[in-house]
């Protein structure tokens, strides 16, 4: 009987706990799930102030407006002497070069012997036949006899001319020989190279043996569809190997050169005068000259790659206080060296996205 009555004390608590009637165990609520968002990496960059310059590079090519290479006409001659060396300036019909000419230089002598002795015995000659003439006028010879005077002496004369004339054209020949033995300069100028000989070395005909150039007229050719940019008369630096080499523009004009038509967009010729003559510089060395188009002082500039276009507007991205990435319209100028230059829409010291 007792344990019945435990029995339905258990099952009437059961009941009443089930409807609700006695208070409830108290539960804790767990704090609610945050969503993870991937975060975007942002390179940044600030507006500055600076100055900016469009440059771009272009190809001179050296150009000796008037060069001279000398060289013999032929082979197998010993040389005697160069007289000049690189670097030294010569004036038109200066002897530069020779090869041996001792032979030639003796015959020549031979000629000339031969023709003042000749020069003399005409010179007697003609003494002689003054000498008989005045004798016979003395001695009132008649016409006849003074004719027949003049025909021997003039015989004798012709005899000489033609001795003399022989020694003259032996001479002019090697005199000839001799100018193909030597070389001489035909414009004025400056000795750019110059062979080095040793003794024995022989002529090979053609071969280089000396260069002339007028470094007056000597110039940096280039074709460029920037020719605007080049303005007659400033001075410019071209890179050559390394070395600077100051030119100053100049025009066709001035060069003496016909005018070529020029059309904005493709490239015309323009020309640069060098400075100061050079013996480092040959036909055709290539150089590098940096053509400024565009200047901008003191003005702001962001990374190029902080400005795109966007719904037809320029804009640029940057953070704004809550993290977001927000966009800001701007007016740009100039983009030089990676960098743009911003007109309106940003202050100096503002951040901005750059990538």
């Amino acid at each position: 009987m007792k344990r019945r009555l435990i029995y339905i004390a258990l099952t009437v608590c059961l009941v009443l706990s089930g409807c609700g009637v006695f208070p409830q165990e108290e539960t804790y609520q767990s704090a609610p799930t945050i969503p993870q968002y991937a975060h975007e990496e942002w390179n940044f960059a600030y507006v500055r102030r600076g100055d900016m310059v469009l440059s771009k590079s272009v190809v001179c090519t050296y150009v000796p407006v008037q060069s001279e290479t000398l060289s013999f006409s032929v082979s197998g001659l010993y040389f005697d002497e160069i007289f000049v060396s690189a670097g030294d300036s010569v004036k038109k019909g200066q002897l530069l070069a020779q090869l041996d000419i001792s032979a030639i230089a003796q015959e020549i002598e031979e000629c000339q012997l031969q023709l003042k002795k000749v020069e003399l015995q005409m010179a007697a000659l003609e003494e002689n036949r003054a000498l008989e003439l005045q004798r016979q006028k003395l001695l009132a010879a008649d016409k006849t006899a003074i004719k027949q005077i003049n025909d021997r002496y003039d015989l004798q004369k012709q005899t000489l001319q033609d001795e003399k004339d022989i020694a003259q054209m032996k001479l002019n020949e090697c005199n000839d020989r001799i100018r193909t033995r030597q070389l001489r300069a035909q414009i004025d100028g400056t000795v750019t190279y110059a062979r080095n000989i040793k003794p024995g070395d022989r002529s090979v005909s053609g071969e280089r043996v000396i260069v002339i150039e007028d470094s007056a007229s000597s110039i940096f050719q280039a074709d460029t569809r920037y020719w605007a940019a080049v303005v007659p008369g400033k001075e410019y630096v071209i890179t050559v190997r390394e070395e600077a080499y100051e030119a100053v523009a100049v025009s066709e004009t001035e060069l003496g050169i016909a005018e070529t038509e020029k059309t904005e967009g493709l490239p015309a010729p323009v020309y640069f005068r060098l400075k100061d003559s050079s013996l480092q510089l040959e036909d055709g060395d290539r150089g590098m000259l940096d053509l400024t188009l565009d200047t901008r002082e003191d003005v702001l500039m962001v990374p190029e790659e902080a400005v795109t276009q966007a719904n037809g507007k320029t804009i640029v991205y940057y953070q704004d206080e809550n993290g977001l990435k927000m966009y800001k319209t701007v007016e740009i100028g100039l983009t030089a060296d990676g960098m743009t230059e911003i007109v309106s829409g940003l202050t100096e010291g503002e951040r901005v996205i750059a990538g």
